[in-house]
């Protein structure tokens, strides 16, 4: 049986849907899951992962790998940048939940929308597209928006307000861009009404994600 680690850093709705996500998409798969929202709110206070939040992660990593995984997801995009420096530095593949939606969404259009509740999500997730629009030999146009409040009420308990907000962003930005990419993967709750709505193809990561793994697996 193959094993993957997931790494959250909070305990909101992310952490149940992305199991669902991972466990109907896999087969024959451990799920070792660690938590620790002391990330993100160190994240949030400085702006972008420092030196100690990289090693804390890394130290995460690390028990993961010890516990027999064999591949890592860092479910946060805010210290997704950190799985890049931890891909080099471990023996498993470290991945970020964001890097196959960030390919899809390179590939689906010159115009690419990104929406964030976090002001800290934006300039990781631009430059992750970035990077993946250089690769592809294709250049874009991203246009980012922060969806302000939402993510502060989602994490006191208010998830129509929360739902609100993104969904009017979206609105805004499809009439500017030629897809949108959902940037935090707490955000994956909106995928099916969102595109049951707006004009251009709304994306999320957890989906993405599950199917990037399941394709990985394969040669592990």
């Amino acid at each position: 049986m193959k094993k993957i680690a997931v790494i959250f850093t909070s305990f909101g709705p992310l952490v149940n849907n992305f199991k669902k996500i991972l466990n109907d998409t896999l087969e024959d798969c451990e799920l070792i899951c660690i938590a620790d929202d002391s990330l993100i709110r160190d994240v949030m206070r400085t702006g972008a992962p420092d030196e100690n939040v990289e090693k804390r992660t890394f130290l995460h990593i690390e028990s993961a790998i010890a516990a027999g995984a064999q591949l890592v997801v860092i479910a946060c995009s805010s210290v997704g940048q950190v799985a890049q420096a931890a891909d080099a530095k471990y023996s498993v593949p470290v991945i970020r939940i964001d890097d196959a939606m960030a390919m899809r969404a390179v590939a689906a259009g010159g115009k690419v929308g990104v929406i964030a509740s976090l002001e800290t999500t934006i300039e990781p997730t631009v430059k992750l597209l970035r990077q993946k629009a250089e690769a592809a030999g294709k250049d874009v146009e991203i246009i980012s928006r922060v969806a302000q409040g939402a993510y502060q009420a989602l994490g006191s308990g208010d998830p129509e307000t929360h739902d609100r907000l993104v969904t009017e962003a979206a609105e805004q930005l499809a009439k500017e861009t030629d897809v949108i990419l959902l940037a935090q993967g707490s955000m994956a709750r909106l995928d099916e009404p969102l595109n049951k709505v707006i004009p251009v193809p709304v994306l999320t990561s957890p989906k993405s994600c599950a199917l990037a793994v399941r394709e990985m697996l394969k040669s592990l």
